[in-house]
């Protein structure tokens, strides 16, 4: 796939969201319906064609899931998403999340610390 079509579907799927997934609903739906149709084509009655088009396509949401997998944002999209989740939870726990940003501070000022002990024995003549 050329390198503008890939960046201009990367950008298409972050910023329309919501319209992407519903293009994927709609042709999902009509790829089914078609799929119905040339089962009833073939002399099934309607509730035999469904069924047997939908196992020939495998279940929707896995259709869907393979499809989204497939984009050129699902990486970012889901780094969003566990962004938005674990920000989402340390703002319902405020003292967890102060509990953390102090520990994490102090591992970061050791760390630093330790390092420029030993930078500085190192550099001594």
């Amino acid at each position: 796939m050329p390198l503008l079509h890939r960046a201009l579907s990367f950008v298409r799927n972050i910023f329309e969201h919501k319209r992407v997934e519903q293009d994927l609903c709609d042709e999902i739906a009509c790829h089914l319906e078609l799929l119905v149709d040339a089962g009833i084509n073939n002399g099934l009655n309607e509730t035999e064609a469904r069924r047997k088009a939908l196992l020939e396509l495998g279940g929707i949401e896995q259709v869907k899931e393979q499809v989204r997998e497939a984009r050129a944002a699902y990486f970012f999209d889901t780094l969003l998403h566990d962004f938005h989740q674990a920000l989402s939870s340390l703002l319902k726990t405020p003292s967890f999340s102060a509990t953390a940003l102090v520990t994490l501070a102090l591992a970061f000022s050791a760390s630093i610390l330790v390092f420029c002990v030993a930078q500085a024995g190192c550099t001594s003549p």
